[in-house]
C-alpha cells in the first residue's frame, strides 16, 4: 500500500497519514493483530524516508540561501513539512498510548 508513498509530496503523505490513522482507528480489534504491524512498518518506513530527505533538503536550501533570495516558497514547504512531521509525531504518541499535547 505505501510501497512508493516515499515520492508522493510532503502534503499529500500528509494526507495519506490522515488516512491512515482513519484505518488504523477503525480497523477491528480482531484484525489489529494480523493487519496492522505490516501496514505500520510499511507505512512509518516511507514517512521517516520522506521526512528526513526533505528536512536534509531544507536544511542545505537553508545553508546556501543568500539574504536577498525568495524564501516564500521554502517557507510554505517547511510549513508543510513540519505539518508532517507534527501528524506523524502525534499518530505515533496516539499508538503508544500517550495524550496529544
Amino acid at each position: 500500500l505505501f510501497s512508493n508513498a516515499h515520492a508522493l509530496s510532503a502534503h499529500h503523505l500528509s494526507i495519506l497519514l490522515s488516512v491512515s490513522i482513519s484505518i488504523v482507528d477503525g480497523c477491528p480489534a480482531q484484525f489489529r493483530a494480523r493487519f496492522l504491524p505490516p501496514l505500520l512498518i510499511s507505512l512509518f518506513a516511507q514517512i521517516d524516508r520522506k521526512i528526513s530527505s526533505e528536512w536534509e533538503v531544507i536544511n542545505r536550501r537553508t545553508r546556501e540561501a543568500a539574504e536577498d533570495d525568495d524564501l516564500g516558497d521554502e517557507m510554505k514547504a517547511e510549513s508543510i513539512l513540519r505539518n508532517l512531521t507534527w501528524t506523524a509525531v502525534n499518530f505515533v504518541s496516539s499508538l503508544l498510548g500517550a495524550q496529544p499535547q
